[in-house]
């Protein structure tokens, strides 16, 4: 029995223990290159979330006719479709409990900026002091805080 762990199976030991290491370095490789795209997704989503809250202060303080709101507003309407994407790919990889809040938070903030007036031509210039502007502040802040839980290392 001796001989065959000498001469069968201690021949093939360092040959298989680098298998083995070759193994795992793959599986850890590929598990940083799927956080990586992961970790992309996020701050793309984040810095559309930005730029929609930027969007989304100036087109409430514009007349609801004027051209140029209207310009935002079919940019808005883009931005939230992009995001939304952008959102589904990241759910991907999250838990129930993380897709839930995260969905959440991505509707709340979507129903905030496009809800009520939003396409409305007749709708007034809304002043900047109005709750309008602090609620959209607040759903942002949530997605934001949303989205930076995603990041995985």
């Amino acid at each position: 029995m001796t001989e065959i762990v000498k001469d069968v199976i201690l021949p093939f030991l360092p040959s298989a223990l680098t298998i083995v290491g070759w193994w795992i370095v793959a599986n850890r490789d590929s598990s940083s290159k799927k956080n990586a795209i992961h970790n992309k997704r996020v701050e793309s989503a984040s810095k559309l979330i930005d730029k929609i809250l930027l969007d989304a202060k100036k087109f409430y303080s514009l007349l609801g006719s004027d051209e140029e709101a209207q310009g935002i507003g079919s940019l808005l309407t883009s931005d939230f479709k992009k995001l939304s994407s952008i959102i589904i790919l990241i759910t991907k990889e999250l838990s129930d409990a993380e897709k839930q809040s995260l969905s959440v938070a991505f509707i709340e903030y979507k129903k905030m900026v496009t809800g009520g007036q939003f396409e409305t031509v007749s709708r007034p210039i809304i002043s900047t002091s109005n709750q309008l502007y602090f609620d959209i502040d607040a759903t942002y802040n949530d997605l934001y805080i949303e989205l930076e839980k995603t990041y995985l290392i």
